[in-house]
């Protein structure tokens, strides 16, 4: 999700990185067990993109 959010493609090719951050804001952002993610690195990362996509995007 945040390769697709800062538009740099990590599952398909050069020219299509823009593809997946199309389909970021066009879409319902579920996540799950974010207790699992580490406090101080990827829990703070998703909170900050959660608030940049708020209003925007449905989550």
């Amino acid at each position: 999700m945040l390769s697709s959010f800062l538009n740099i493609p990590y599952s398909v090719g050069r020219g299509s990185g823009n593809v997946n951050c199309g389909a970021i804001f066009a879409s319902y952002l579920v996540f799950d067990e974010l207790h699992l993610l580490d406090p101080d690195r990827s829990f703070t990362t998703v909170l900050k993109v959660l608030q940049i996509v708020k209003g925007i995007v449905p989550v």
